[in-house]
């Protein structure tokens, strides 16, 4: 199973310099829990709600800049869904930014996608062991 078919292309991007408290306005408009920070076209962080609850002890006028994990794993689009499990777990993310070929931010794949995903893939199995077998 891709990546690509499964990320999620509802994204949110600002840069270095944007304030928690303008980050918080987009994650609420755009109904998200973590927003990419881009510089020009470079991803050079990202900032989960986490990031901002733990943060917001000191104010919201403070630029993500500041409180964005830095060196951000990102995936391929065309990686296999496994490979975005075992990247989550080395770098115990969870969340993963997915870019095309020339590294260009297509989407976010996060591990309450793939947890959706596994439930409907369990849900479909379990279907087929109760139903009555066709070959009695």
């Amino acid at each position: 199973m891709l990546i690509k078919s499964f990320m999620s292309k509802n994204l949110v991007v600002v840069s270095p310099d944007t304030t928690i408290r303008e980050a918080v306005r987009e994650m609420k408009e755009h109904n998200v829990g973590a927003v990419v920070v881009k510089k020009d076209k470079e991803i050079v962080g990202i900032v989960t709600d986490r990031d901002i609850a733990l943060s917001i002890v000191d104010g919201c006028d403070k630029k993500v800049e500041e409180i964005m994990s830095k060196n951000v794993a990102v995936i391929p689009e065309y990686a296999e869904l496994y490979e975005a499990t075992k990247l989550m777990s080395e770098r115990n993310v969870r969340r993963l930014p997915v870019v095309d070929e020339n590294k260009n931010l297509v989407g976010m794949i996060s591990i309450d996608d793939i947890m959706m995903i596994l439930i409907t893939e369990l849900s479909n199995v379990a279907e087929v062991i109760v139903r009555p077998s066709k070959l009695l």
